[in-house]
């Protein structure tokens, strides 16, 4: 089915794992409704978050999640055309995977580093027809202890506690890395956190963004976009 979208609004479309999924709940302030309020009236905000994927699951999605500013609703790589006019693209796309991939093996969500790099770097290569302007945000800082603390006291397994920040950091070096080599935009969540002291509020269990740290995000972004 044909989509006219020649007298809509741009598009912001969020890509990501269920740090962006949250981006919009309501409890935590979500940098993603947050970012929607700040563009009401000039441009829609798309959250494609989907909890516990990696950059891996994310090259088989990423067809299906700019198939909506594409001219069509087909999800095929025909819908990879770079004959959508330029007033049709979205504003920007974000590209928010590491935080799951940095998980330590034997995690199954665990993505060698090497192979994190080549999916992110595939990931803007078959973006930028749509959309131009891409931002990379880097995994944010981690705080092990207090997800350590939460996982024991749901009597989760051994394996959900393979994360530590520092492994964290070298994904989030990856990002920096590739959006200089890309040419993207980027915003460094692990270096910029930690530089704020008692930066562990940011997270509601170490992991996932509380309110403070839901803004950080939308106010990292909005300085960006600005």
């Amino acid at each position: 089915r044909k989509q006219d979208r020649g007298m809509g609004r741009p598009l912001i479309i969020l890509f990501g794992d269920s740090i962006t999924q949250f981006s919009f709940n309501v409890e935590f302030g979500g940098w993603g409704a947050a970012l929607a309020d700040y563009y009401c009236g000039k441009a829609d905000v798309i959250s494609r978050g989907y909890s516990g994927y990696t950059s891996r699951a994310a090259l088989s999605l990423l067809p299906h999640v700019l198939s909506c500013a594409t001219t069509t609703s087909s999800s095929s790589s025909s819908s990879f055309s770079s004959s959508i006019p330029d007033h049709e693209k979205p504003l920007f796309l974000t590209i928010f995977f590491g935080a799951n991939d940095a998980a330590g093996p034997p995690s199954q969500q665990h993505v060698p580093i090497e192979e994190y790099e080549n999916n992110i770097k595939n990931l803007v290569h078959q973006a930028k027809n749509i959309c131009p302007r891409i931002v990379l945000i880097t995994p944010p800082a981690f705080d092990q202890a207090c997800w350590d603390k939460i996982c024991l006291e749901q009597g989760k397994p051994a394996i959900a506690m393979t994360r530590t920040n520092e492994i964290t950091g070298k994904y989030a070096d990856v990002i920096l890395k590739l959006s200089k080599e890309l040419n993207t935009y980027c915003i460094d969540l692990w270096h910029d956190m930690q530089a704020k002291q008692g930066w562990q509020e940011y997270f509601n269990d170490g992991l996932h963004l509380s309110k403070s740290g839901n803004s950080f995000v939308f106010l990292a972004l909005k300085k960006l976009i600005e």
